[in-house]
């Protein structure tokens, strides 16, 4: 049987040779001939709290003495919505839909927070943390849009009962916290931020990437999932910057001949994590 590591190897192919370009894996809209924002020119000089966010009608912030208690993180991937809209591709989805939902990295990802905790299989509370548990009904998600139209990043926070259609059985479960949602609402708009100052990519900088951010400046131990530029190792970036990229595999090649590597900044370096207390920092820096 065919690897799932080979099959993403091949959609990703395929999506550069019709495309020019890896296909993208957050919500965009149809492009339009109006003026686009450049995000890494003006993000910078946001302060966090100018970040554009968006809430759900039906989303509901907790506030009082509830805002401070413990909650517990979920890890979530969909299928990419605006890839389904006509009928035959959505009659398309249902019939890869368990098997898509398997590959993380084809798919749109988002963090949900819960005040339902988790139950292993064996009913027992709290699991540790990576464990596959059943999935919660309620909660707040928190992802990464981008406009195709206007170019700007937004922080979106919506309910998760009307989020999708659809649920899986099961969530990774990515451990409890006791932070506010006003606080974690901070916390994804600097991400939201991060991602700005070098502009949204379809492959290299998108919610994949903000995702895994948000989850490791929560949960530093915790790992949800292989992102898509991560499947194909550090050869996923030589499209990006070949010149680079050749000189970091020469360089590898030089060491297993026995010589020793020169010292180079890893091609993808853009996207390493950053502390979330240095983001915060800039923060008080831009006001």
């Amino acid at each position: 049987m065919v690897s799932t590591r080979l099959w993403l190897i091949l959609f990703y192919t395929l999506s550069i040779v019709a495309t020019g370009s890896p296909v993208p894996f957050s919500g965009a809209q149809k492009p339009d001939k109006g003026p686009k924002i450049s995000v890494p020119k003006v993000y910078p000089k946001l302060h966090v709290d100018q970040i554009p966010t968006t809430f759900a009608p039906d989303a509901v912030l907790t506030k009082g003495p509830r805002a401070r208690g413990t909650r517990y993180g979920y890890f979530v991937s969909r299928p990419v919505s605006r890839l389904f809209r006509n009928p035959f591709s959505r009659f398309l989805l249902t019939l890869i839909r368990n098997y898509i939902q398997r590959a993380p990295p084809l798919l749109h990802w988002a963090l949900l927070i819960s005040d339902e905790p988790p139950l292993d299989k064996e009913g027992k509370l709290l699991p540790p943390s990576g464990t596959k548990v059943p999935c919660p009904t309620t909660g707040l998600i928190f992802e990464l849009r981008n406009s195709a139209r206007t170019g700007l990043l937004y922080l979106d926070v919506k309910n998760w009962t009307t989020y999708a259609s659809t649920r899986p059985d099961k969530l990774q479960y990515l451990g409890s916290l006791n932070k506010t949602d006003d606080e974690l609402i901070t916390f994804g708009r600097a991400y939201i931020r991060h991602v700005g100052l070098q502009g949204f990519s379809a492959f290299y900088r998108n919610c994949q990437h903000f995702t895994t951010w948000y989850i490791k400046a929560l949960w530093p131990e915790t790992k949800a999932a292989t992102r898509i530029d991560q499947v194909l190792g550090k050869a996923a970036w030589w499209i990006k910057d070949w010149r680079r990229s050749l000189n970091w595999g020469l360089n590898k090649v030089r060491g297993r001949l026995g010589y020793q590597e020169r010292k180079l900044e890893p091609v993808d370096s853009a996207v390493d994590f950053v502390d979330l207390e240095r983001l915060l920092g800039e923060r008080e820096q831009n006001r």
